[in-house]
Formats: C-alpha cells, sequence, structure tokens
C-alpha cells in the first residue's frame, strides 16, 4: 500500500481514477500501490545520501489498477521498473531506452515487430504555452488518446449501422493504422457499405474527432488545428525531426528541449538503436511527474493498442517530496501486453517457472520397490533442477490424468515387469508415444528431453 496523498500530488489526476482506495484503522487514505516510482523518489528522500550516484535501480513489484478488465488490461499485475538516477544528460536517457529495447528483443519479440515511440514532454508544453492553452495537463490527456478518440467514434457508427460488437472493435482497431491494415479494410469495402463510407472520408473524421476534443481546452477552431497539425509530426528520425524542428522554428519556441530531444536520438543512433525509434509529437504519457524525454513501446503487428512500456525523464520527483535535487529516468514494463503479443505470435514457452516438467508413476507393488526408484530418480533429477512430482497412491490411469491437467510432458512408469528388466517406461504426454529406457540411462534421457524441450 501507499499514501494516496502521493499520487495526487504526484503522479496526476488520471492514475487517482484508476486505483483501488483502502482505508487504514486510523482513517488515513491510502491505495494499493497503481505503479512504484512515487514509491521510489519518497525512498530516496530517506536514503540519497547512503547510495553512491549515478543509481541503477530495479525492481519486480505487483501492483495494482482498478480498470475495466479487458485484453491487454488487468487489476493485478507484476511490472518491471528501470530506473537511472543521479545524471541529467542524453546518455542517462538513451541507456535506459537502450536497455527497454534489449528486454524486448530478450523476451520474444524480432526487431521489426515493435518501435520506441519518443517525444519531449517540455518541448510539448511550450507548444502548449505558446498557443494560449491554460489547462495543459488535461492537452496532454487529449493528445495521448488520439487514435482512441477516432477508434471510439467509429465503433459507436459501425454498431449504429448494424455491425456486432465484435466487429465493431476490430474494425475500428484497424482504422488506427490504415496502412498495417489497408488490405483488410479494403476487402471490407465490398462486405460492408459503412466501411466503404468511412474509407471514403477517412482523414476528414479523423481529424474532427480529435479537433472536437481539443476544442474542450477552451480553445479556438484555429487553434485546435494547429494543435491538431503539430501533433502528426510523426515517423522515423530522419524525416520526423526535420518536421519538428521546422515547426519549433515556425512558432518560435526556445529550442532547449528539441536540442535535448536531438541529442538523445543521436545517442540512441551511436547505440545502434536507431532502427527502433519513432519520433511522435503527439505523445505525452499521462503522469504528470515527467519533465522531459518521454517514450513509449508498441508493437507494429498485432490488434492491442495499448503500449508494452512506458517511461521517461522525472527531474523534480525526489525534491518535490522533501529532498535533494536529484534528476532521473527510467521505465516500466508490465507482463500483460508483451504476454497477450507472445501468445498471439505462439512464442510462450512451453515449461513456465514453477511449472513440474516430469511425474513419476511407481504402479502397485507390495515390496514397495516401485516407490523406492521412484523417489530416488525424483531425487537425482532435481539436483539436475528437474522439477518433479511423484503422487501419492494414485491408479495409472487417474496419474495420467492429472499429468495432463497440469501439462506436465514427460511421465516416467515404473512397474515390477519392467524392473525385472532393469527398465523404466516414459511417456510423452502431448504425442501419447512412450519408450522403455534402461534405468541408469533414464536420468540422462530425461535431462536431455525437458532441455530440449524449454530450447524450444
Amino acid at each position: 500500500v501507499e499514501r494516496r496523498l502521493l499520487y495526487e500530488v504526484k503522479s496526476g489526476g488520471q492514475i487517482v481514477g484508476e486505483v483501488f482506495n483502502v482505508e487504514s484503522r486510523s482513517k488515513e487514505k491510502l491505495v494499493l500501490r497503481p505503479e512504484l516510482t512515487p514509491t521510489l523518489g519518497r525512498l530516496l528522500v530517506r536514503m540519497d545520501q547512503t547510495l553512491p550516484k549515478p543509481i541503477r535501480w530495479y525492481s519486480i513489484p505487483r501492483c495494482y489498477r482498478d480498470e475495466s478488465h479487458q485484453r491487454g488490461r488487468v487489476k493485478e499485475f507484476w511490472q518491471l521498473n528501470v530506473d537511472l538516477i543521479g545524471i541529467d544528460n542524453a546518455a542517462a536517457d538513451a541507456e535506459v531506452i537502450e536497455v527497454l529495447i534489449d528486454v524486448i528483443l530478450e523476451i520474444g519479440l524480432e526487431s521489426n515487430e515493435f518501435a520506441i515511440l519518443v517525444n519531449d514532454r517540455e518541448l510539448l508544453k511550450q507548444v502548449f504555452e505558446k498557443l494560449g492553452v491554460k489547462n495543459i495537463e488535461l492537452g496532454f490527456t487529449i493528445l495521448d488518446k488520439k487514435d482512441k478518440l477516432l477508434q471510439q467514434a467509429l465503433m459507436d457508427r459501425f454498431i449504429k449501422e448494424g455491425l456486432s460488437n465484435k466487429q465493431a472493435l476490430e474494425y475500428s482497431l484497424y482504422f488506427r493504422d490504415t496502412k498495417r491494415y489497408a488490405s483488410e479494410l479494403q476487402s471490407l469495402r465490398e462486405k460492408h457499405k459503412v466501411i466503404d463510407e468511412t474509407l471514403e472520408n477517412y482523414e476528414q473524421e479523423r481529424k474532427e474527432a480529435i479537433i472536437r476534443e481539443l476544442e474542450t481546452l477552451e480553445i479556438s477552431r484555429e487553434t485546435a488545428e494547429k494543435l491538431f497539425e503539430f501533433s502528426e509530426i510523426k515517423g522515423k528520425v530522419e524525416t520526423a525531426f526535420p518536421l519538428l524542428e521546422q515547426k519549433v522554428h515556425e512558432m518560435k519556441i526556445q529550442e532547449q528541449a528539441l536540442n535535448r530531444l536531438r541529442e538523445v536520438l543521436e545517442e540512441l543512433e551511436l547505440r545502434g538503436k536507431k532502427e527502433y525509434i519513432v519520433l511522435d509529437a503527439s505523445l505525452a504519457r499521462g503522469l504528470a511527474y515527467y519533465t522531459g524525454i518521454i517514450f513509449e513501446a508498441f508493437d507494429t503487428q498485432s490488434l492491442i493498442p495499448r503500449a508494452i512500456a512506458g517511461g521517461g525523464r522525472y527531474d523534480n520527483l525526489v525534491s518535490a517530496l522533501g529532498g535533494p535535487k536529484l534528476p532521473a529516468t527510467g521505465f516500466g514494463m508490465g507482463e500483460t501486453v508483451i504476454w497477450e503479443i507472445l501468445k498471439d505470435k505462439k512464442r510462450v514457452k512451453k515449461l513456465l517457472v514453477g511449472q513440474p516438467n516430469v511425474m513419476i508413476a511407481p504402479l502397485k507393488d507390495p515390496k514397495k520397490q516401485t516407490s523406492r526408484i521412484a523417489h530416488e530418480l525424483a531425487s537425482k533429477l532435481r539436483k539436475n533442477k528437474v522439477s518433479v512430482i511423484v503422487p501419492h497412491k494414485q491408479s495409472l490411469k487417474k496419474v495420467l490424468e492429472h499429468a495432463s491437467k497440469r501439462k506436465i510432458i514427460y511421465t516416467i512408469i515404473i512397474g515390477t515387469k519392467d524392473l525385472a528388466e532393469n527398465k523404466v517406461t516414459v511417456r510423452n504426454m502431448e504425442t501419447g508415444e512412450q519408450k522403455a529406457i534402461l534405468l541408469p540411462e533414464v536420468i540422462n534421457e530425461i535431462i536431455r528431453l525437458v532441455r530440449k524441450n524449454e530450447g524450444e
């Protein structure tokens, strides 16, 4: 748990609306922690003087959000946090982004299957100020959900025109990336008149949906259009950055934030990570404590419209909590979205942490020789890091059923007839194939099979 006030003051209204509220016996308002960065900031207030700088910090806490359950979004999840504290330069931001890229690659995505969207929150703030927007936090929120605004507008329209909820959701997701799903949308034109009409007027409908929301900032139509135009700058660094630079010059905005963004992009190029980067002038991130570079990771091939991870620079959090001025940058990565993506791509490993690899089934034996051998084999396999279950007095049928339910792949069957020939039977529960193996060889054979399966 954490104090609710910490998130009200430091994380912004968006996250406060998604927390589980708890009240202590002394009536103190608490929450189940929705994320860990403010907690880290509070910790650094106390421990700053005892920790050598820079601090390279990671944690994997369990976090909680009171959100509607849907694909890629759950109420309880594990989250990897990586933070670099005590350095205020572009190299630090680039290092953290580099770690994120390497983590995603290590988990199992290929280099062409995801991208890191990058922007500078201070630069975006200056654009709002230049255009006279007073409620900047709401402006950040609107730009952050640009694609969602269009998606929701199209979903409502598709349902009104007679499409099912499932069709409306899927087709509206296609419209979030019309280039990637061009062939799917073209094939749908002939089936659904509303899809054909939407494609005909897509650009205008998209623009109107976003501008209508921007006008809730109590700005003129002209100002909303200027904001929309700026937010549309998006693409690979070599094409998008010159457009961003030109726009900053036209608006006569101070170039400090632009220069910092340029330095981070140059650092990423030096590290060989430029290919993963997409510049996105609309990226804002919802948390209020960000002060500079911000970034989010998205996969580029699935229909999950949620970030794999997100983060940025937060230089004022520790000092705002009563500690010293301590610059920091970092990211958080929940397991939920990447898990869904890996399942779609069928890249989830069959054997998970804590999942038993082997079931050993000693058959009935008045002398209990089969049980003795079973426990000897289990002990030797466990010493070789193979997880084993030896069931208690069950028939072979029930043992095999239990192994199937637990998704255990290999079952070693030990019967008196096999033991008379110094053998046991190894059964592959997925294929149904089984073979007799000499007892002195079974340990090495099981280890080989398990390691092979883990490698797959």
